[in-house]
Parts: C-alpha cells; structure tokens; sequence
C-alpha cells in the first residue's frame, strides 16, 4: 500500500508546481497585455488623428479648387491656360500662365477676396505672365 500512496503523493507536488506555474504565466500575459494596452491607446490616438488631418487637408483643398475652377470657367479667355492643382501642403493653387498683366491682378484680387491676403499671394507664385 505504500506504493499506492507514493504516486498520489507524486502527483501532488506535481499540481502544487504546476499552480506556480500557471501563477507566473497569468502574472506573464497580465504584464504583456498591460504594456500592449498602453502603448495601444497612444498610437491609435495618433492615427485617428493623422487620418483626421489628412481628411481636413483633401476636402480643404477640393473647396478651393472647386472655388477656383469655378471662377476660371467664368472667364475662359482670359485663364484659359491655367490649371488647379493640389499642393502637398494641403492647399490649391492654379497653375500656369494668363495672357496680360490685367488678367494677372484682376485673378489676383479674386484669389485675395476668396482666401485671404497670405495665401491669395502663395497661390499667385505660381501664375505666370505670357507676354507676346
């Protein structure tokens, strides 16, 4: 009988070291899942806000530029040669040329009206005079 009561005694210590066991690994996944969930909560805090710039800066530039478009359509002529396009600072600018120094400031004074005077002349870098 002492034989039988040797295995269960074996397999006591076993479980005992088996529970210290299981104890670290819990305490292991706890102090893992605490550093994720840290370091999780500020890098989604700075992609949302990323996103949320990145949307700000496109549906800004396509009101400009449909402002832009809009006013250049009205008067074909005269800004016929001139484009809109999406700068990487989130703005729009036209580009390209007007035909006379008159079409130069009267576009100039539309774009100061519409933005503002910092960025009306921003824009205005890249118009350039064709003079024939």
């Amino acid at each position: 009988m002492n034989h039988d009561a040797e295995p269960d005694s074996i397999s006591a210590l076993t479980s005992q070291a088996n529970q210290g066991k299981d104890t670290r690994f819990r305490y292991g996944c706890l102090a893992v899942y605490s550093i994720l969930t840290t370091l999780a909560v500020p890098i989604a805090f700075l992609l949302g806000h990323t996103v949320c710039a990145l949307s700000f800066y496109k549906s800004r530039a396509e009101y400009q530029e449909i402002r832009i478009e809009h006013y250049l359509k009205e008067n074909p002529q005269a800004y016929g040669q001139l484009e809109v396009v999406h700068s990487s600072n989130g703005w729009a600018y036209p580009l390209g040329s007007v035909n006379s120094q008159v079409d130069h400031d009267r576009l100039s004074k539309v774009l100061l009206w519409m933005f503002g005077d910092e960025l009306s002349e921003k824009m205005m870098d890249n118009v350039e005079l064709n003079l024939k």
